[in-house]
């Protein structure tokens, strides 16, 4: 991994705060709030009591396709989420600009 001045990532973190939908399964959806969205993956605040580590999950997060991931840690209520496929600098540019923290 490549050292950033946000730590040991290989993407920088963008500070935000948006809400999306989780898929555990066919049947368990829920609703999260997602925050330090990258290229790879994000934070998930709050959700960690219906994931498990190694637990795949399928993201929708305002009007893009659903994002697939697996659970990578949880502390305390939140939860750290790879995604399977990194998503592109312009989409990740766009939802900083909409939901990035001041």
């Amino acid at each position: 991994m490549r050292e950033h001045d946000t730590g040991d990532r290989l993407n920088p973190r963008s500070k935000v705060l948006l809400d999306a939908r989780c898929r555990t399964s066919s049947w368990h959806v829920f609703q999260v709030e997602l925050a330090d969205f990258c290229e790879g993956g994000c934070r998930i605040l709050g959700g960690a009591a219906d994931l498990a580590e190694g637990q795949a999950v399928k993201l929708r997060i305002a009007n893009l396709k659903p994002i697939t991931g697996t659970v990578r840690w949880i502390r305390g209520a939140d939860a750290g989420v790879e995604f399977h496929a990194a998503l592109g600098r312009g989409t990740v540019a766009s939802i900083s600009a909409q939901y990035e923290l001041g």
